[in-house]
């Protein structure tokens, strides 16, 4: 059954609207820019925005789609970012079920915790797996440049938060009335 949040189009079309966004700067944007071997990650600023504050099953989703749009666009093993982003995708909605959301401080720091984390261990898989073989380049230089520019990134998808979740109302409700006897 559809709330009210559902049936208005405007609310409905933009998750997807930001998905196409991301989905055309990834693939024709992002290999074009690059500073010091660092480029940013579109699907993985939408991934993480979008995670906060939601059901972690959808999260895990929308990590596992993100990161499979990444790998595939990507020279690098199919895979790898799928289920990194996945997990890290997880863990964010798991912190995050119960807050607010939007552009906070908290919402800011836990995204930027989350993108660094989730962009290291990317690197030092890919130092392990012998793809980068110098590791101060892959994690200092490569790995931090590209969580900065991520970051920056996921500024939008969390300034758009409060549209991703549907059904959900200012009580925590999924908008669906519930009556309760009350003692007399």
């Amino acid at each position: 059954m559809l709330s009210s949040a559902d049936t208005h189009p405007r609310r409905r079309g933009l998750p997807i609207a930001v998905i196409v966004v991301a989905l055309v700067l990834q693939i024709g944007l992002v290999p074009h820019i690059s500073l010091f071997g660092a480029r940013p990650n579109c699907m993985m600023a939408l991934a993480v925005g979008m995670s906060l504050g939601m059901q972690p099953g959808n999260a895990v989703l929308l990590g596992f789609g993100a990161g499979l749009v990444f790998d595939l666009t990507s020279s690098l093993p199919i895979g790898l970012m799928t289920g990194i982003l996945s997990i890290g995708c997880f863990a964010i909605s798991s912190v995050s079920k119960s807050m607010q959301r939007g552009v906070t401080q908290h919402n800011i720091r836990l995204s930027a915790i989350t993108i660094f984390s989730i962009t290291l261990i990317y690197a030092l898989a890919l130092v392990i797996l012998r793809i980068e073989l110098n590791i101060v380049n892959s994690l200092l230089i490569s790995g931090v440049l590209s969580a900065a520019f991520t970051l920056i990134l996921c500024l939008p998808a969390l300034a758009l938060g409060h549209s991703f979740e549907r059904g959900r109302s200012f009580s925590g409700t999924s908008g669906v009335a519930k009556r309760y006897k009350v003692l007399r």
